[in-house]
């Protein structure tokens, strides 16, 4: 018997010992799992969701590895993710977003070693393009619209959450999450990664799209 037709068999056991409300339950989250890759516990919306696909961790992950996905858990920053083998689930993003989502990091890290773990991770746009405009005057950089738009895409993402209204007097919250996208710890790290964005896109008018794990 394959791998995976053991895992349909193991699946099909559980399932049937769930009731409608369970089975509609579940589906609802494969489901939002699939949309939005992650669920993170400190998104107030997400806290039950969370818990939820926790608590049946075993189901999730036999169901979503039938379709050559991986369930993550990383109860420490308390967010749930999946990532497909093939890698088709990438977070797309050109150099300009990229080097955005560095900044947040490195703003993140920041706070989180002032914060305690039950704080949000709260951020002044206006902190954030100020830094972005030192460290990383990439096309884009000085125009309100590219942080807008970049915005708009890792809130899709859950990576942070932001007013609908955008500005520079905006206040962004940073999730956990962002953390699994960058996993880089120390300052020096992602200064790197930055440094080569920036040359690499010296003389540049358009940003290319890249990919993030």
């Amino acid at each position: 018997m394959s791998d995976r037709l053991k895992d349909l068999t193991v699946f099909s056991e559980e399932y049937e010992k769930l009731s409608d409300t369970r089975r509609n339950e579940f589906a609802r989250l494969v489901d939002k799992l699939l949309r939005d890759t992650y669920i993170v516990r400190k998104k107030g919306e997400d806290a039950g969701d969370y818990f939820a696909v926790v608590s049946n961790r075993p189901l999730f992950e036999t169901y979503l590895s039938m379709a050559d996905f991986e369930l993550g858990v990383d109860r420490e920053k308390e967010v749930v993710y999946i990532a497909n083998r093939a890698g088709r689930n990438r977070v797309r993003l050109s150099k300009f977003e990229t080097c955005f989502l560095l900044v947040l990091r490195k703003m993140f890290i920041k706070k989180a070693r002032e914060a305690s773990s039950s704080d949000k991770i709260l951020v002044p746009l206006g902190d954030a393009i100020k830094e972005m405009k030192a460290i990383c005057p990439i096309p884009g950089s000085q125009r309100i619209s590219y942080y807008r738009e970049a915005l708009r895409k890792l809130k899709r993402h859950k990576i942070v959450d932001c007013p609908s209204e955008i500005s520079e007097e905006s206040t962004v919250e940073i999730y956990p999450s962002i953390a699994l996208l960058v996993p880089e710890e120390e300052f020096d790290e992602i200064d790197q990664r930055i440094a080569l964005l920036a040359k690499s896109s010296a003389g540049e008018k358009e940003d290319d799209d890249e990919e993030a794990d």
